[in-house]
């Protein structure tokens, strides 16, 4: 099967190497099964056209879901709306406003949770793991806030802090982190996981070092035990986290319908991470009490991750779910750069706060960063390692395919027609052998018996893109001709635009063809009476 010659519609960068391997090709495997065993990639049945009916349903369906929406809307305005009335109407004792506080943060979350868990049902695989991580870690929050509701209204403690709620508080972060984890692409489980691990260790790291130089003052102002030093800074240490690591998850791995539902509920994240920061220094400083400005934070905060939850697309209104988030670009090796280095601009703008005491404060986040650097690095080498075996062993299976396979295969440099490699059936039809092609066209060997059968291949390249059933004949080492059945294909192959082809050799069947046509020519001819029967003498 000869291969194109130089033509000027042809571009690409030519390969000089004889011995160049293009199987890791992403166009290779998809293109050597469609010629070889003629996979034409046609839709099997066309689609087809909704009756009235089902027209009808599908648009009753989508309008009952836009009025829950807007009634759910309608909720959630109204909640926020009776909370922050009674904030500002109700009188300023400390049973009514912890009371009222403690009454909307509990129905919040667990109002939220609830929603998180239906949209989860909607939903499978990955993201149904993830929305039952979101509503697992609302319901926390929740639990916390059970706890907190009993310490202040019971017995009568106001603003427990530190306390057992916290631990609800800070799995909220925990958990939420885990569900956006689910929104990785695909690869290696325990690699991929290492990874992210290691990544959120630095970013809560960062933060830690950051809110130590930025607040050393504050924290050496009181004495302040460690227990509730650690207890306040874990508030912004893990929603700051948390935060980045929702901006990270929706910028660089979400397409599609879900990024917009997504990056509402990221919102929420940063609005809880921000009133977090907010409370943490505020108890640092024994200034909070309800009835503060951050109130009516956090349940917007909540307002945002129910809203997100109501409009995530559901899976059966999704064509391709798999496809939209199974993107991970390079970009996301450098958000943890971005991370350090925005650390080490504040240690440098804040250098008048560094006192050996916070350098003390400060040695422990140092170590565990470093720690978190050195699995990062591990967890994304031993990635690539498995990434790099993959594709030795896809490039081993297709490499095997090419070789055993009973079609003639070759694959042809596009700009100039240069054999890049031949399989074993193309050398046994032609006579050639291998190193006798490659690096030579099939023009240079005289491989084409008709040259304006070149020039039509080359026409319906271009009208076409590419070839299938063309009938050409070819000239083998001895000088035989043969006839044979080709398809051409365009590949990509490390940047440089080549050509797939597979071919048949019909030269049997066209001799057998032409026999027949001989016979029946003889038949139709003669005057005698022609009966014809099998061996047996049945009558054929």
């Amino acid at each position: 099967m000869p291969a194109a010659d130089p033509q000027p519609l042809f571009y690409g960068i030519g390969a000089t190497d004889k011995n160049y391997t293009p199987w890791q090709s992403p166009d290779f495997q998809k293109e050597i099964s469609r010629l070889n065993w003629g996979m034409v990639n046609t839709p099997v049945a066309a689609a087809r056209t909704p009756s009235p009916l089902m027209q009808a349903a599908t648009h009753t369906s989508s309008q009952i879901t836009r009025a829950t929406k807007r009634i759910e809307l309608t909720g959630l305005v109204i909640f926020l709306g009776v909370f922050m009335l009674g904030n500002s109407l109700l009188p300023r004792t400390p049973d009514i406003i912890h009371g009222w506080a403690d009454l909307f943060w509990t129905a919040g979350a667990l109002f939220t949770a609830l929603r998180c868990f239906v949209t989860a049902r909607r939903q499978t695989g990955n993201e149904a793991r993830a929305w039952r991580l979101f509503g697992l870690a609302c319901m926390t929050w929740f639990g916390g806030m059970l706890v907190w509701d009993y310490q202040e209204l019971v017995l009568g403690r106001y603003t427990p802090f530190p306390s057992w709620p916290d631990l609800g508080y800070y799995l909220f972060a925990v958990l939420f982190g885990a569900g956006l984890v689910q929104y990785r692409g695909g690869g290696p489980r325990v690699p991929v996981t290492l990874l992210e691990l290691s990544q959120f260790g630095i970013f809560l790291c960062c933060i830690a070092l950051v809110h130590l130089v930025i607040f050393a003052t504050p924290l050496q102002a009181r004495e302040s035990t460690p227990l509730l030093v650690a207890s306040a800074l874990a508030y912004p240490v893990l929603y700051m986290a948390l935060l980045i690591h929702g901006v990270a998850t929706l910028w660089l791995r979400l397409r599609g319908p879900t990024r917009r539902a997504l990056g509402i509920v990221v919102t929420g994240i940063a609005v809880h991470a921000l009133t977090n920061s907010l409370y943490a220094y505020a108890l640092l400083g024994r200034t909070y009490e309800a009835g503060n400005y951050l109130d009516s934070a956090w349940l917007f905060g909540f307002a945002l991750i129910y809203w997100g939850a109501v409009q995530y697309p559901d899976m059966s209104t999704r064509q391709d779910a798999a496809s939209e988030q199974d993107v991970t670009p390079p970009l996301a090796r450098l958000v943890p750069v971005a991370s350090i280095s925005v650390t080490i601009l504040v240690i440098l703008a804040f250098r008048q706060n560094l006192q050996p005491i916070v350098y003390a404060q400060m040695f422990l986040p140092m170590i565990l960063l470093m720690a978190c650097i050195a699995l990062r690095e591990w967890a994304g080498n031993t990635l690539e390692a498995h990434q790099a075996a993959a594709v030795r062993r896809s490039e081993a299976q297709l490499r095997q395919i090419f070789s055993i396979s009973p079609v003639m295969t070759t694959i042809t440099r596009r700009h100039d027609g240069m054999f890049v490699d031949v399989n074993d059936a193309y050398l046994e039809t032609t006579g050639y052998r291998r190193d006798e092609l490659l690096g030579r066209s099939s023009t240079q060997l005289g491989m084409w018996k008709q040259p304006q059968d070149r020039q039509r291949m080359i026409d319906q390249l271009q009208a076409k893109g590419s070839i299938r059933g063309f009938d050409q004949q070819i000239r083998t080492k001895s000088g035989e001709i043969r006839e044979v059945l080709a398809s051409f294909a365009p590949i990509l192959i490390e940047d440089e635009e080549c050509l797939l082809g597979a071919a048949l050799d019909i030269t049997a069947r066209e001799r057998t063809a032409a026999e027949m046509r001989k016979l029946a020519r003889a038949l139709e001819q003669t005057a005698d009476i022609v009966m014809i029967t099998d061996r047996v003498g049945r009558i054929e």
